[in-house]
């Protein structure tokens, strides 16, 4: 505890002991600069002697011993530190100093830490020898153990889960943890538990919220409270803690506990009730790692959201940065929120751990008939005042033009943050309906499916539209070729059954959205073909549907194609391909992430205002 005692001519800082001397109380306290500007760094004003805010950082307290003796220099006082109070703000710098020099120390591969890497190496080469982690996920599996609580940042497809649970299998050796909790999507359970096998030989005895919700918050604790001490991994969801939170506070977490945010980036801000509910129940645990292979940031304030989930009441003391300096910071401070970071996070690319690059992308140009020449030229006229439902509407012709008649789905609306928008007219368009009936891209997608399943190879489809989905997948079992679908209207309980499918061989084709199959799934021990129907400029699902098929475990000498279907205007459009104008927009931003990477900074992505200013401007110059 942080006392202040207040005498008739001095202001005395102690730690712990707070003698009740406050012969000068009244005054301070009844003082405007108190009321104005000191007042929020205490605990309770009403208290004597004064007891600081117990969350006050080691940065705020400078800043209240500055305020401190502004004061006191204006009332014929001074500020006197005891001995008590000195030590202990000493040993606070010194604990923060070398937290960042340890973790740069590790990151930079040097051995002078208090547990080396061979004694690290040897406990996990015996204890996950079913399948070994590679060198560079040792590295980043010590990094975490030693610094407790950080952030791995590797992109996705580079064995984010199997390192943590090498970060986990070593503290449990050490006999400082025997548990782990993972909060993360739905989509990830699956994963975590078949990652758990593939690494122990084993599968663990764990808790799904997913299975056991049915049974009710009642029998949810109840099953807790007698059987966590069993239990060795907990999967629950960021939405099921809205129900649950208390009780996995109560029974699963304490100081024995390891503790994991996978897909960190789901939380979208610190301020909301989800967040304050997820750092609630993991502030006590000793280890936590975030995850999240998601190109970050959009701006620096992500760094505020990730961080401060991840290192609690730390965060003011290791990186110092509040909210509003991370808006729209100057390069100078760029430079210095880089610097800041660099200690507590860890990022691996594929090319560091060895898996196989993918070939380049094969293009498949597709030439646009007559009739969708004119329907594109129709939606541009007739939606030039609301560019990003022409966008979508656009994309949507493209792939099957009866969609545009339909109103948007809610998938859709939510996915692009679009308002509500409801179906074209059907004679809305240039006075006419246009039945162009199949179009020229779903003709050549069936036609190349078609021709890599007679090679005997298991084929992914890529698409955004939930009717392109379906119409695909039926067209496709018409020509007598199995194939399922996930997309969000399909029950999660049921997409871990179809995943299996395909990897079993059971269905030869995959039609899936990259927003409903983003994270955490692994399909490619089965499939190196993936299709891509429909896309847009989002690069987090562009990567993430990537690297469902280019990860870790890839033997070498595996190939991995992506197919990449575009509509051709020629020259009856300008610019003649919205495919190209959006492929060339991602392929940029993966430029600016690979650069970050290679500086080992953050990287700020471009806006969706940017990235639609660029790819649809020249399409409507003729209406500034």
């Amino acid at each position: 505890m942080r006392f202040v005692i207040v005498l008739t001519n001095e202001i005395v800082l102690d730690h712990a002991h707070g003698e009740n001397l406050v012969s000068g109380l009244e005054k301070f306290t009844n003082s405007p600069v108190f009321r104005i500007r000191l007042k929020y760094y205490f605990k309770d004003v009403g208290t004597s002697p004064l007891a600081l805010d117990d969350e006050l950082s080691i940065n705020r307290l400078k800043e209240f011993i500055k305020d401190l003796g502004d004061f006191a220099s204006n009332n014929d006082m001074v500020v006197r530190t005891t001995k008590d109070f000195d030590d202990y703000l000493e040993k606070e710098e010194n604990h923060i100093n070398e937290r960042r020099r340890v973790g740069m120390d590790i990151k930079a591969h040097h051995e002078n830490i208090e547990i080396g890497m061979g004694e690290f190496k040897e406990i996990l080469d015996t204890n996950m020898s079913p399948r070994p982690l590679t060198e560079m996920q040792l590295w980043d599996a010590y990094y975490m153990a030693v610094m407790k609580k950080v952030c791995n940042f590797s992109v996705p497809g580079s064995g984010k889960t199997a390192t943590t649970l090498g970060m986990y299998s070593f503290l449990k050796t050490l006999g400082k943890v025997d548990r782990l909790l993972m909060i993360g999507p739905i989509n990830s359970f699956g994963s975590w538990l078949d990652e758990f096998e593939s690494c122990f030989g084993d599968p663990p005895r764990y808790f799904n919220i997913q299975e056991d919700k049915g049974m009710g918050a009642q029998g949810v604790e109840l099953k807790l409270k007698f059987d966590s001490k069993a239990t060795e991994l907990f999967l629950f969801n960021y939405e099921s803690l809205d129900k649950y939170a208390q009780i996995v506070k109560k029974y699963v977490v304490d100081d024995r506990t390891m503790v994991v945010l996978d897909e960190v980036h789901r939380i979208k801000s610190t301020s909301g009730v989800r967040a304050a509910e997820t750092m609630d129940v993991v502030k006590e645990a000793r280890y936590l790692v975030s995850l999240t292979g998601t190109p970050i940031p959009n701006n620096y304030t992500d760094i505020y959201n990730m961080f401060n989930m991840t290192l609690g009441l730390n965060y003011k003391d290791l990186m110092g940065f509040e909210k509003n300096e991370l808006k729209n910071p100057s390069p100078d401070v760029k430079a210095r929120i880089n610097e800041s970071i660099q200690p507590f996070f860890c990022r691996t690319t594929k090319e560091a751990l060895g898996v196989p690059p993918a070939d380049p992308e094969i293009l498949y140009p597709i030439t646009a008939s007559d009739e969708e020449c004119r329907l594109f030229s129709e939606l541009r006229t007739f939606l030039r005042n609301n560019q990003l439902t022409f966008f979508i509407r656009a994309l949507q012709m493209e792939s099957d033009p009866r969609m545009i008649y339909k109103a948007l789905d809610d998938n859709i609306i939510n996915f692009l943050d679009l308002d509500e928008s409801g179906p074209i007219d059907r004679e809305g368009l240039g006075g006419q309906y246009h039945d162009v009936g199949m179009s020229s891209k779903m003709r050549k997608c069936l036609e190349i499916v078609n021709g890599l399943v007679k090679e005997n190879k298991n084929v992914i489809v890529w698409c955004i539209f939930k009717d392109s989905i379906r119409t695909i997948s039926e067209k496709l079992r018409d020509m007598g070729i199995s194939s399922e679908v996930v997309y969000g209207d399909i029950p999660v309980s049921d997409r871990h059954q179809i995943l299996n499918k395909f990897k079993s061989g059971q269905c030869q084709v995959l039609v899936a959205n990259p927003h409903t199959l983003a994270e955490s799934v692994s399909l490619h021990s089965v499939c190196h073909d993936a299709v891509y129907y429909e896309y847009t400029h989002n690069l987090v699902h562009f990567l993430q549907s990537k690297d469902r098929i280019h990860r870790l475990g890839l033997p070498q000498g595996q190939y991995t194609r992506f197919h990449v279907l575009y509509l051709d205007y020629g020259e009856r459009i300008s610019p003649s391909s919205l495919d190209l104008k959006i492929l060339d927009r991602l392929h940029a931003k993966e430029d600016i992430m690979y650069a970050a990477i290679e500086r080992g900074e953050l990287e700020i992505m471009p806006s969706e205002e940017e990235d639609l200013r660029l790819i649809l401007g020249e399409y409507f110059k003729s209406y500034r």
